[in-house]
């Protein structure tokens, strides 16, 4: 499945553009772990910003984040995935700059962190000092002000979910968001066997594009045709 990624702290959203993260633990002869799991890090891509705030991180011994990358899906019904890291600390920062490529200048971040959560699975080292209880911490529960997709998803005029579509039938394509009302979207529906009419529009390569979002809840009532050669 396809995702786009945006690593979000302090109020920043910042376009991911490849990231890794490495849990290990140590195992006996038999293959029995031996060890606590320990967190081994980290790695991110990003866009360059225009301000030094990552840098300032970096250069600060004693300063920490709650950082969030949350993932969301490029294909309709997706679902997205929201990972925080807690009490995070920046150990290693490059900055590069390449004249040929698409993304000229990018950052390079290799992060530790004291704890990191995702739904129900949460660790924790011994020195994390975050809590729920004790600070706000970049959870997996996304702020009631950011602007976010919750998931599309497909149903019949009734407003049944379903799975596949039949030419010839109508159905509605839901658009869950928060915070979004006037700002458009573009939306590609991704089926290989059928198209779809829009206000009588085929809507080329299964995309709706600019359309702009007037509540929460959006019901786009579409027309499942025979696919278009």
């Amino acid at each position: 499945m396809s995702f786009t990624a945006k690593l979000l702290f302090d109020d920043k959203e910042i376009n991911i553009l490849d990231f890794s993260y490495t849990f290990s633990q140590e195992s006996d002869y038999n293959g029995n772990p031996s060890s606590k799991p320990q967190f081994l890090g980290l790695s991110l891509i990003i866009e360059a910003t225009k301000d030094a705030d990552l840098l300032e991180w970096m250069t600060d011994p004693f300063m920490s984040k709650q950082l969030k990358i949350r993932l969301e899906p490029r294909a309709l019904n997706g679902k997205g995935r929201t990972l925080n890291f807690i009490d995070a600390c920046c150990v290693n920062y490059v900055e590069q700059f390449t004249s040929d490529s698409e993304n000229p200048m990018t950052i390079n971040l290799n992060i530790t962190s004291a704890g990191m959560k995702e739904g129900t699975a949460e660790f924790s080292e011994y020195w994390r000092v975050t809590y729920p209880n004790t600070a706000p911490v970049a959870d997996s529960e996304t702020s009631d002000n950011e602007p976010r997709i919750v998931e599309y998803y497909i149903t019949d005029t009734n407003n049944k979910r379903i799975e596949e579509t039949i030419v010839g039938e109508n159905i509605l394509l839901n658009i869950d968001s928060r915070n979004l009302i006037g700002e458009k979207l573009t939306i590609n529906l991704d089926n290989q066997t059928v198209d779809f009419k829009y206000n009588g529009d085929i809507l080329v390569n299964d995309t709706l594009t600019d359309y702009e979002i007037g509540s929460n809840l959006e019901k786009i009532e579409l027309e499942v045709i025979k696919q278009q050669n």
